[in-house]
């Protein structure tokens, strides 16, 4: 290089960087460049380890920005968070004016839900006696309930019934609507934790949850479900395998894959590797079963025929085929081992 050349590069008011997320190049400023991290510090930059209450909080702010912004009820801002994957940045803003008609018809989002004043789904309970639509008893006054917005009253057996089964039978939560046939309003999970008993809202939790881990490409639980609840948090997806740690319980695992790491084998080598491995764990037993190890070297030996003295053919260490002892130590003869026979 010139020192011509030296002379602009030294002047240059930024420099090129590669960040790694999918191979995109990017203009920083020195600055910047020296407060990254590089190396083993690197891979922690790009991610976080936070708690279930924490994704949660981070959750209900997203869902209070599209409210105030579009003036949708708490449940169908959900429901359009998650159609664009849990972001709602401007640029997604943009993509869903657009769009609107389109996704709300899609998402049987009525006219209802932006004339609520961003209020959520309530219960209310009604002050004349009814039969319920549902199974035909009479209904006291004041024993009847409805969602706020549609007041479809039922009683309250049938609509706790109505979400059980949904809940039992994997119904899709967020989309739960009012049990009234044709009715588009939206139960929302708020209701369903005021109707169900405590086990079964927390299964909904858990459901919702996993629904919101599989939509979101940025954030995955802890593969150690056992004892940790930690959700770790990327600042880019990589096609490539990244490495993660999880902060609450240490584990180490691949990010895309949820497995061991295994960089830099990509996460479908590793499959193929696994797939391969499954289709000739038949051989491998059978090679176990048929052969032992040199005690020496540990080469794999087979014997097909022949006395119970040894010679390994890699190193010559004489051994007994029964009980893998040195061949010096035994005097019964080249077809019995005086050990085993002890």
């Amino acid at each position: 290089m010139s020192y011509v050349e030296e002379e602009y590069y030294e002047s240059e008011e930024y420099a090129v960087d590669y960040e790694g997320n999918g191979g995109e190049w990017a203009l920083v400023s020195p600055a910047e460049a020296l407060r990254r991290p590089v190396g083993a510090r690197a891979e922690a930059w790009l991610f976080t380890t936070l708690s279930i209450s924490e994704v949660l909080g981070d959750l209900q702010r997203d869902v209070e920005k599209v409210n105030e912004i579009l003036g949708l009820t708490p449940e169908a801002a959900l429901l359009v968070l998650r159609h664009y994957g849990w972001k709602m940045n401007d640029a997604t803003l943009e993509k869903y004016f657009n769009e609107m008609d389109k996704v709300n018809s899609e998402l049987r989002i009525t006219e209802a839900a932006f004339h609520s004043g961003g209020a959520g789904a309530e219960l209310i309970r009604g002050d004349q006696p009814i039969e319920c639509p549902i199974c035909g008893d009479d209904v006291p006054a004041g024993e009847s309930v409805a969602l706020g917005n549609c007041r479809h009253f039922l009683c309250v057996n049938c609509l706790r019934t109505n979400l059980l089964c949904a809940v039992k039978h994997g119904h899709d939560l967020l989309d739960k609507r009012c049990p009234i046939r044709g009715c588009h309003s939206l139960v929302g999970l708020n209701l369903f934790k005021e109707l169900l008993p405590a086990r079964e809202y927390g299964q909904v939790q858990r459901r919702f949850l996993n629904d919101y881990f599989i939509s979101n490409r940025h954030m995955c639980c802890c593969p150690n479900e056992a004892t940790c609840e930690g959700v770790i948090c990327v600042k880019a997806i990589r096609e490539s395998s990244l490495e993660v740690q999880c902060h609450v319980c240490k584990l180490k695992f691949c990010f895309n894959c949820l497995c061991a790491p295994h960089a830099p084998a990509t996460c479908d080598m590793m499959q193929r590797w696994e797939r391969m491995v499954q289709e000739n764990e038949p051989s491998l037993a059978l090679i176990q079963h048929m052969t032992k190890g040199c005690p020496n070297c540990a080469v794999r030996v087979e014997k097909n025929m022949g006395c119970n003295h040894m010679t390994c053919v890699r190193c010559h260490h004489e051994y007994c085929w029964v009980c893998l002892g040195p061949w010096s130590e035994h005097n019964a003869g080249y077809y019995n081992c005086n050990k085993r026979s002890r």
